[in-house]
């Protein structure tokens, strides 16, 4: 082995391979380095099937495990417990557009992005168009009626339903809780019922962070109302 300045190794023969490998830092004892095999017999050949692991160290962001001699610093690495992180923009040609555009997509097609958790937006490649889907949190109903009348279990901003109470409402407010949507969703609902006489025609009228529900005539109590929200991104 051959040193001839601070963190690079201009060669280092061992076994029956050559490799070549440039470090951020001093070495021994720094960062994991990128390393280019050039010559030698100690790796697989090409369309050699490993008999057991091909193990690799963590890398970083700077230094991807694996890696490409032409940028070394596009590839992939572990950057935590189960977690393997493409550090780059695209995967494939029509493939992945990942973390480092704040996008999930493909290629000059969808993209897909989550601002908050529980949170979905899907916009159109301009992204001047798209639209939010809001899981984050179970709606609260209020004024819908005397009694108990509440969001039916596992509702969620973008699609739920409540219970209305007693003494024939004639309204219902639900709150969506957790991140506000970014503008006011369009929503749109029935009520859930075989019974021909209890269904409604609805006006759903919503803002940001709540939506009010107002039948044709009361509804009959305890029906079941739903509803469907979504809003722009």
């Amino acid at each position: 082995m051959r040193r001839i300045a601070t963190g690079l190794i201009v060669a280092l023969t061992l076994s029956l391979i050559t490799i070549t490998a440039q470090t951020p830092g001093g070495f021994p004892g720094q960062s994991p380095v990128p390393v280019y095999v050039t010559s030698g017999s100690g790796f697989l050949a090409s369309g050699t099937v490993a008999a057991g692991p091909v193990l690799f160290a963590d890398g970083s962001a700077s230094f991807p495990s694996i890696a490409f001699a032409s940028e070394p610093t596009l590839g992939f690495w572990r950057s935590g417990a189960g977690i393997v992180t493409l550090q780059g923009t695209l995967l494939t040609t029509v493939g992945v557009q990942t973390a480092n555009s704040q996008f999930v997509g493909w290629q000059g097609r969808l993209l897909m992005s989550s601002p908050s958790d529980g949170n979905l937006v899907l916009r159109a490649n301009g992204l001047t168009t798209g639209s939010q889907l809001k899981v984050d949190a179970l709606p609260v109903a209020s004024a819908c009626g005397a009694g108990s009348p509440a969001a039916v279990a596992g509702s969620t901003p973008l699609s739920g339903a409540v219970t209305v109470g007693t003494g024939a409402p004639a309204t219902c407010t639900i709150t969506f809780g957790g991140t506000a949507y970014p503008s006011a969703p369009h929503c749109s609902g029935s009520v859930e019922t075989t019974t021909a006489a209890n269904a409604r025609a609805m006006g759903y009228s919503a803002t940001a962070t709540v939506l009010t529900i107002v039948p044709a005539t009361a509804w009959a109590d305890g029906s079941v109302v739903n509803w469907t929200c979504i809003s722009s991104k």
